[in-house]
This record gives C-alpha cells, sequence and structure tokens, in this order.
C-alpha cells in the first residue's frame, strides 16, 4: 500500500501565473500579489471607490510580511496564525 500524496485543490489567476491553495486566500487582480486573509488585502488598498481612485500600495509600506506556505508565498498581517491559511 502507497503513502497517501497531499495535493493541493489549486486556484490560478487568468491574469498572471500565480495559483495558491486556501479558502481564505486573496489575490489581488491589479497588481498581481496574493495575502493570506482578506484583512491583509485591504490593507494594501488606498484611495477613494467613489472617485474610481483605488490603487494597491506595496504591502511592505503598509506593514505586512512576506510569507512562504508549503506550496506558494504570499503577504500576511505580523502575526497572523497561519492555521487559517491553507498550505
Amino acid at each position: 500500500m502507497s503513502a497517501k500524496v497531499y495535493v493541493p485543490e489549486w486556484v490560478t489567476c487568468g491574469g498572471c501565473d500565480s495559483r495558491w491553495t486556501g479558502l481564505g486566500v486573496c489575490h489581488c487582480s491589479a497588481c498581481h500579489r496574493t495575502f493570506t486573509s482578506i484583512s491583509a488585502f485591504d490593507q494594501h488598498r488606498s484611495g477613494s471607490h467613489a472617485l474610481g481612485a483605488r490603487h494597491c500600495l506595496d504591502p511592505g509600506s503598509v506593514g505586512l510580511v512576506p510569507v512562504t506556505k508549503r506550496h506558494w508565498s504570499g503577504w500576511a498581517n505580523p502575526g497572523e496564525n497561519p492555521r487559517f491559511a491553507d498550505d
């Protein structure tokens, strides 16, 4: 009997080569960066919705930290519980 091999269910972006796993993970269709949570994603966006001036900020400039998961990498809030972002 062979050992069971973990195969992630990939989500991919139609506009770049990024792929990731996890239900809470967010990928920005504007800058094509991946975030471990919606709150991390929201932090990198700025500007007025009403004026159509939303834009991306560099994740590091808003306090997010780079993370490397088992199968992908992205940006997270410092101290974010990694069990909520699948590998």
